[in-house]
């Protein structure tokens, strides 16, 4: 059966008067309620809390982990995804997270993640308004470079970043010929990391230090300098990324 459409007026008017106005006051009344258990016990739960002498020291923990400001990864979401970071999975997402947000941010986004890669010589934040976060770009694992002023060369930070596999002979010399043959690049310093989970395996660092040795730096270290070193800003997106990436290195084992 077809309804017309001067039928569904005269339902529509009909419903209408059904229907009653939405009465507001028993919300109203709730939250009023709500609010005022919270402002009536607030005092004595702050007498309370004046009285409690903490279980742990709070001040050794955040030593090791950074400040537990509401940024602080661990306060994120722990993704259960059903999947662990790869190499290229950090690395790309290490370089989209250091590449967004306003240029001051950024670039102090920037020079934690150098100081946690443990560089001595940190550039300072006007410099690294012109870094560039770049990852599996000729096969490097990850980069970083800033400019030198009024000289046209670059400082770059090349990361060779390792979960579990092993270096292959003559990988890591390629990266930096990679570099040096770049056109219209002018290197100045190359600052040579390998990033492993393990301690041991020091296979053929000693074949690849033939310009400069590549320095080891552990997941760990880097994730808990960065996590201290980090500037306070509201980055969910950061957060989550570091609460996944703990887990994939398994924290402190």
């Amino acid at each position: 059966m077809e309804v017309s459409q001067d039928q569904i007026k005269v339902l529509a008017v009909q419903s209408y008067q059904w229907r009653q106005e939405f009465d507001r006051a028993p919300l109203q009344w709730y939250g009023n309620y709500i609010r005022g258990i919270i402002f009536k016990g607030m005092p004595g739960l702050i007498k309370l809390s004046q009285n409690i002498t903490p279980v742990h020291n709070i001040s050794a923990l955040e030593s090791i982990f950074g400040k537990f400001v509401p940024h602080h990864s661990f306060y994120y979401l722990k993704p259960d995804w059903k999947f662990h970071l790869s190499e290229p999975d950090a690395t790309k997402t290490f370089a989209h997270v250091l590449n967004q947000g306003a240029p001051d941010i950024r670039a102090s986004r920037i020079q934690a993640f150098l100081k946690a890669l443990g560089l001595i010589e940190i550039p300072d934040i006007a410099q690294l308004h012109r870094a560039k976060v770049m990852a599996e770009q000729d096969r490097i694992d990850l980069e970083i470079r800033w400019p030198l002023a009024k000289t046209g060369k670059w400082n770059v930070v090349l990361v060779e970043a390792k979960f579990g596999h092993t270096l292959t002979q003559g990988q890591l010399t390629k990266y930096r010929r990679a570099r040096q043959a770049k056109n219209g690049f002018e290197l100045l310093d190359c600052f040579l990391l390998v990033l492993k989970m393990s301690k041991t395996d020091k296979k053929y660092l000693k074949i690849e230090s033939k310009y400069k040795n590549w320095e080891i730096i552990y997941w760990d270290d880097l994730w808990l300098r960065f996590e201290k070193y980090r500037p306070d800003e509201d980055n969910a997106n950061l957060s989550v990324f570091l609460n996944l990436l703990w887990q994939r290195i398994g924290g402190l084992k």
